[in-house]
């Protein structure tokens, strides 16, 4: 079941006007001081004609802290700015994944580091960084493809699903075996990611639970 959405008015900018704010699903913070929200379509306008932006706010006072300016809420044109945006935080409340609709079944996602006020982008290894990630060289993708944050095992693990992934060469397939994804022939993979001393790892790339049953 979808978690409720808040309806809120905040004041921001000068001279101050009050704006109203939705906070997307998942968008609290385990800790209940920050909150992720985006503006609601007006009554009869278009997601293209929509403020598309989403804003990281004080959860007590209602005030924007700052705009989350690496995502937006606009869909690709679909879908509702209150639908096309959620959020997961991380246990610990350091970091937050933003998952947003680009397109009409197209996903991506966004990683920020939240320390008081400020909310870094984070940098993701790539998939060839890792030793599974040499099937990469085999597959191509869909015409709706995608990729969203689906867990968080601890404060600093959490998982991806990509999916529209299909063999680049039909007729041969994918030898998932090779590098350790026996059965895998296109459709999604999941990705741990893990953070580190140095920064974030690709700890394992495999294939979805309910895809390897």
């Amino acid at each position: 079941m979808k978690a409720p959405l808040t309806l809120l008015f905040v004041c921001w900018g000068a001279p101050l006007f009050a704006q109203a704010l939705v906070v997307v699903a998942g968008g609290v913070s385990p800790d209940q001081r920050l909150a992720v929200a985006v503006v609601p379509q007006k009554e009869g306008e278009f997601v293209d004609e929509a403020d598309t932006n989403v804003y990281l706010i004080d959860n007590k006072t209602t005030k924007i802290i700052r705009p989350l300016k690496e995502v937006d809420s606009g869909g690709g044109t679909w879908g509702k700015t209150t639908d096309n945006i959620s959020a997961l935080w991380s246990p610990d409340g350091r970091f937050l994944a933003i998952n947003m609709r680009t397109g009409r079944l197209m996903h991506g996602y966004v990683l920020y580091e939240v320390s008081g006020r400020r909310a870094r982008p984070q940098k993701l290894p790539e998939p060839k960084s890792h030793p599974k990630g040499g099937i990469y060289d085999q597959l191509d993708y869909t015409a709706n493809p995608g990729e969203v944050v689906t867990a968080w095992l601890s404060p600093t693990e959490f998982t991806t699903e990509e999916y529209g992934l299909r063999p680049r060469d039909m007729d041969k397939g994918v030898d998932g075996a090779k590098f350790g994804l026996a059965g895998f022939d296109g459709g999604s993979l999941e990705k741990l990611f893990a953070f580190h001393k140095d920064g974030w790892i690709l700890k394992d790339i495999r294939p979805p639970k309910e895809q390897s049953k």
